[in-house]
């Protein structure tokens, strides 16, 4: 099992468990997508240009749990979109 697997599994992902992987589009998110699989969980692509309102539509429809980030403005925008409907 990969490191970051481990890592996933460590920080509480579930077998089924969904994780949201908001990058900009590059080969290196192979890398982790695969790392989410391995851990059992499934992953849940977000565009990383998104807006609150789809943000919170795919992440709360999902059932995400989890969030893999490429930077803090993305995770942040996760974080507004899940807390401005609230």
């Amino acid at each position: 099992m990969t490191p970051v697997a481990k890592a996933l599994i460590i920080a509480g992902i579930e077998p089924g468990g969904r994780i949201a992987i908001m990058p900009r589009t590059r080969y290196e998110w192979a890398g982790p997508d695969c790392a989410v699989r391995e851990a059992g969980g499934g992953s849940v692509p977000d565009d990383a240009d998104s807006s609150p309102d789809p943000i919170e539509w795919i992440v709360r429809g999902s059932g995400t749990r989890h969030l893999i980030a490429e930077s803090p403005e993305h995770a942040e925008a996760v974080a507004t979109g899940c807390t401005h409907a609230e």
